[in-house]
């Protein structure tokens, strides 16, 4: 951590949106146990970046906290990830008209 940070890398909400859009769920553990800011993106950066491992333990740490909203649905559709998509609505998170649109788009891609 201090040897990236005195290379002038960020240690800021970017760091764990960032490891949490790549998938790096080691890094991100990392991250936040150094505390490592984050905020209401996370989530929807790790349905973006359409890591099951990483939205699985997002889902375990929630502590009855709802962290899914129709923006990570969106974002997993928009990324083409339709397996996160499914294990989103699998999880009760909610999706919206431009959810539907844009996995419906992602599908004809396939």
């Amino acid at each position: 951590q201090d040897g990236a940070r005195e290379q002038g890398c960020p240690w800021d909400s970017r760091t764990s949106v960032s490891a949490a859009s790549c998938g790096h769920l080691q890094l991100l553990i990392w991250a936040l146990e150094n505390q490592c800011p984050t905020n209401d993106h996370l989530p929807a950066a790790a349905a973006g970046g359409g890591s099951i491992e990483v939205m699985e333990w997002l889902h375990a740490r929630q502590d009855g906290e709802v962290i899914w909203d129709e923006g990570c649905c969106a974002t997993a559709a928009r990324g083409g990830h339709i397996h996160a998509l499914q294990w989103l609505r699998s999880h009760g998170c909610p999706w919206d008209e431009f959810s539907t649109s844009m996995a419906a788009l992602a599908c004809q891609f396939e």
